[in-house]
């Protein structure tokens, strides 16, 4: 549900989130050309700080450099960028922690 666009896809979310689930994971999908919408992660975000405030939301594929993990900046709690260490190995690891260190919560 990456690029979720009917109502029947948030309802499913909430359904999820209902059972307080642990984590939802939004996937474009491995090597994706884009990565999910902000937008409906945005949507999907608020869902779960009012529904389901512990669930986690992950977002994965797409993101193949680091300065795209921005704009998951305040959503996301945790990116899955595999298609970047595929491309690049673990050349320039240290930019990529950077670009994704905003993402961490505070303790």
């Amino acid at each position: 549900i990456a690029h979720a666009k009917k109502e029947s896809d948030f309802n499913e979310v909430h359904k999820w989130l209902d059972k307080r689930i642990d984590c939802v994971f939004f996937d474009a999908g491995s090597q994706a050309r884009q990565s999910a919408s902000p937008e409906i992660l945005l949507l999907v975000r608020k869902m779960i700080n009012e529904i389901s405030p512990t669930t986690l939301l992950f977002v994965g594929g797409g993101i193949t450099e680091p300065n795209q993990a921005a704009k998951y900046q305040g959503v996301a709690d945790c990116l899955s960028v595999g298609t970047y260490f595929e491309k690049n190995g673990v050349v320039n690891v240290e930019l990529f922690l950077k670009a994704i260190r905003p993402l961490q919560k505070s303790l």
